[in-house]
């Protein structure tokens, strides 16, 4: 809002101007000055030599209208009128005064015509050059009325850490610095009083340029009820301040000093008008700056207390409408670190505990409406770096659903985990000691279902395997996560060589892997150099059998064969005529001897371009061996034809994006492959003899990702 910004942009570069009857060579640039504000620099034509005088004037193209004109003395403007074209009417108007105080006005229209802003610049008491703006909305009502003075460069020297430049002081030693002054008022639109604010200026304040409000303000409604009122002292909220309602009813009234709560606010309902909340601010007794708070309902019952000492001590607690607790959180070491808390149901009986460090233990406790049971976590402190732990949870009162037990001690750790069924009987039992876990499923009847052993995380020894009745379906031998020679009693998941035509969307979906790698050419995901055909159709081989093992335990994927159904490996050259035909018959050649097919040649523009085909996959690398030579590091001449919609499977009725990964175990005489889906994944393993099982034997179709187990889930 300083006027040394004002209608400085309009006049961006050198004008020539003429006078009626006279024509006359007046340049005018904005800064070819000395000063800061606009009106009261000192401007000079050409040279510091040459000041500014008389009258400019610039006539709009092929016409005697005014466009702009300025009156000059010694330099400084006495008099500037401004005007919109097309049609002619006056944008902006200056001119110096001398009317008691008053030293000059300044006006401004939009372009329809009404006024934006008015401006009056005066002397002060003082002597002190200020000025008060006046702004407009469009309909004509004061939108708002601010008073700015402006400061010498002397007072700044020793105040400001900036350097003053020389030729920002104007003739009469006022720097660039203004602040705002006086009452200032803003208005809503319909002309009713928004807000009164005063301001005013120290030498404090003046050092660090924070000169702002001062004094007292106030704020209205549209209705022009008081909403707000209090005083300010140096920028800062001091003393008593009142809030009201929309309607003018008392909400609030708070005591500061210099911006911080001090002594006792109260809130008020407005129904009622009865006490709402008192917060009493006192840092002689209670830890700054956390007011001792008191909440009350409608009909004056206390809803909520919270005190803090000042030795971190205290609580908070919130009441049921009956007057019981509701909930009660205790500190020992202030508000940041919660140490007790307790919750309860409205009868009064407890419903939830948790001890933070309380006795150097860690408690949670929930309980059932009857004071039974219904959640337990205890963990003791056993010494430093050593862990113990006791969780238990429970269907109903008395009815166990799980336990645990687990202690770190010593480096040694020892766990002991335990699920039930509703009816009593054991649905999952784990142990662990140290780096051996034993792991048991058993059937709602009791029976067991399986039983595996871990070592090091690694499925090792036997996985037994029971139908409901206790007959053993399946007992097979395992290290490091793998089946070792035949089960003793084998029923496989086998799954048959896929139907010529599904296999050929499974291809497809191989190829598409490799033709991506090419195309992206990522570190993350690198294209490798060659993939015999063999190996795509291993590997197209191998996804149809997993995929086929997901889809008869309900997962349904369904490849996505929209585009490339064939898995046509094929690749696009283009290249300038001038790199290529040099060398034709010796490049035409080495792809026929790698089994590549040409097709589509052209030449024109001053490029080659051809479509290869092959059974084989050549990535990157491949392509730079052959070619080196003619067309160093392939400068991008071969591309696969590849698009982003690719041959993709996925759930059904979710789409792409999924891919898989396929590692050979030689020793194991199995394949390990991962199918994503989503970012999350499921790992197998496939042997030689056609069965397929969860990878380590973690994983299976309902139970959700455990990130310390190797199984993984699709949403």
């Amino acid at each position: 809002m300083k006027n040394n910004i004002l209608i400085a942009c309009l006049f961006a570069a050198s004008f020539s101007f003429q006078s009626k009857g006279q024509e006359v060579q007046c340049i005018f640039n904005p800064y070819n000055k000395i000063g800061s504000n606009y009106f009261f620099s000192t401007y000079w034509n050409g040279s510091q030599n040459m000041l500014m005088d008389g009258i400019c004037i610039q006539y709009m193209s092929n016409s005697q209208e005014v466009y702009e004109k300025r009156i000059f003395k010694k330099g400084i403007i006495q008099l500037e009128t401004t005007n919109y074209i097309n049609p002619t009417r006056k944008r902006t108007h200056f001119e110096r005064v001398k009317h008691d105080s008053t030293i000059a006005t300044y006006t401004e229209y939009a372009e329809d015509g009404h006024l934006q802003r008015s401006t009056k610049y005066y002397l002060d008491q003082s002597g002190r050059r200020c000025w008060q703006d006046s702004h407009y909305y469009p309909n004509g009502k004061l939108n708002s009325v601010q008073s700015y003075a402006a400061l010498r460069a002397e007072e700044l020297r020793g105040f400001s850490s900036d350097v003053i430049p020389e030729h920002t002081v104007d003739s009469e030693g006022y720097a660039w610095q203004t602040v705002p002054i006086g009452v200032s008022k803003t208005y809503f639109q319909n002309g009713k009083l928004n807000t009164i604010s005063t301001y005013g200026y120290t030498k404090n304040a003046l050092a660090a340029y924070d000169i702002g409000l001062h004094g007292p303000y106030e704020s209205y409604n549209e209705e022009g009820v008081l909403i707000s009122k209090g005083q300010y002292a140096n920028g800062r909220a001091n003393g008593e301040w009142r809030y009201y309602f929309f309607d003018g009813k008392l909400s609030e009234v708070k005591t500061f000093k210099d911006d911080f709560g001090i002594g006792t606010w109260i809130g008020y309902h407005y129904s009622t008008g009865k006490v709402a909340y008192t917060e009493v601010y006192d840092n002689e007794k209670y830890y700054w700056p956390v007011p001792k708070t008191t909440r009350y309902n409608e009909k004056g019952q206390v809803v909520y207390e919270k005190e803090i000492l000042l030795d971190g001590k205290g609580y908070v607690k919130s009441y049921f409408d009956n007057g019981l607790p509701n909930d009660i959180t205790i500190y020992y070491h202030g508000p940041s670190e919660i140490s007790e808390y307790y919750a309860y149901f409205e009868t009064g009986q407890l419903k939830r505990k948790t001890y933070y460090r309380a006795k150097n233990d860690t408690l949670s406790a929930e309980y059932f409406e009857d004071g039974s049971i219904k959640h337990l976590n205890l963990t003791p402190n056993i010494g430093s770096e050593n862990t113990k732990q006791c969780m238990a949870t429970y269907y109903s009162p008395g009815k166990m659903q799980s336990q645990s037990y687990y202690t770190y001690k010593d480096g040694i750790t020892d766990q002991h985990m335990e699920q039930f069924y509703e009816n009593g009987n054991l649905k999952y039992e784990s142990v662990l000691h140290e780096k051996e876990q034993t792991e048991r499923d058993f059937y709602e009847n009791g029976r067991l279902k399986s039983e595996k052993h871990y070592v090091n995380d690694l499925l090792t020894g036997n996985w037994i395997q029971k139908d409901s009745l206790g007959t053993t379906m399946r007992n097979c031998y395992y290290s490091e996560g793998f089946k070792l020679g035949k089960c003793e009693i084998f029923q496989p998941s086998k799954i048959t060589s896929a139907p010529n035509e599904e296999f050929k969307v499974w291809r497809a979906a191989v190829v598409s892997t490799y033709m991506r790698r090419f195309y992206n050419n990522s570190i993350q995901d690198p294209s490798p150099s060659i993939v015999e055909k063999e190996k795509i159709d291993e590997e197209a081989e191998i996804l149809c059998r997993v995929v086929e093992y997901c889809n008869q335990n309900g997962y349904t994927f369904l490849p996505n064969a929209e585009v490339n159904i064939e898995g046509k490996i094929s690749y696009t050259f283009n290249a300038p005529i001038s790199a290529y035909e040099p060398h034709e018959q010796q490049i035409d050649s080495i792809l026929i001897s790698r089994g590549f097919t040409i097709t589509k040649k052209m030449k024109q523009g001053g490029y080659c371009s051809f479509e290869l085909s092959n059974e084989d996959y050549h990535g990157i690398e491949s392509f730079n061996e052959m070619f080196n030579s003619f067309f160093p590091f392939n400068s991008g001449y071969f591309n696969p034809n590849y698009s982003n919609t690719e041959i993709d499977f996925g759930l059904k009725g979710y789409g792409n994006y999924s891919s898989y990964y396929i590692e050979r175990r030689e020793n194991q005489k199995a394949y390990l492959v991962t199918l994503y889906n989503y970012g999350s994944s499921k790992i197998f393993t496939l042997y030689e003899d056609g069965d397929i099982e969860f990878y380590n034997g973690r994983g299976d179709w309902s139970q959700p990702d455990m990130s310390w187990y190797q199984h993984m889930w699709w949403d």
